[in-house]
């Protein structure tokens, strides 16, 4: 039986063990939804622990909809330099990094049964190519589980 912090791959992209962080609200983001240096901080010191996978904070992929002004974002070019540069900082931590696409209702929300199963499932989450331009390794579509992009470098 595998280990804790066993290599765990999955759709071509391989953690370098089974710890996973969930995704946890900041609510710090700046008005126009980009990532402050808060943010840097939060999950580069996350990420220097060595998880196998950090999911950041959901991203709002659309201005109208977003729970609060200090929401990240992912909707505009302006907001993906800050999050690659969050992105950058984990990969060289040897830590993949997902981002969270956070529905315009938390109703819309649902858990999965486990983090395999989330990893399981593919979704098709609607910030996907923002989060490739971030060089995001996974997208979470808070309503359906976690899209890993087999693009992905192992």
């Amino acid at each position: 039986m595998p280990g804790l912090f066993d290599t765990y791959e999955v759709r071509g992209v391989t953690l370098p063990n089974r710890v996973v962080l969930a995704p946890m609200a900041q609510w710090s983001a700046e008005a126009d939804g980009r990532a402050k240096r808060w943010h840097r901080g939060h999950y580069g010191t996350r990420a220097v622990g060595g998880p196998g996978l950090v999911m950041m904070e959901g991203a709002n992929v659309d201005p109208t909809a977003r729970g609060g002004l200090d929401n990240l974002g992912i909707w505009e070019d302006a907001q993906i330099a800050p999050l690659a540069e969050i992105v950058d900082f984990c990969h060289e931590q040897d830590v993949k990094m997902g981002i969270q696409d956070a529905p315009a209702d938390a109703a819309e929300a649902a858990p999965a049964d486990s983090v395999e199963d989330a990893l399981a499932d593919s979704a098709e989450a609607a910030p996907a190519d923002s989060a490739k331009a971030a060089s995001a390794d996974a997208v979470e579509d808070a309503g359906s589980g976690l899209d890993v992009d087999p693009n992905s470098q192992s």
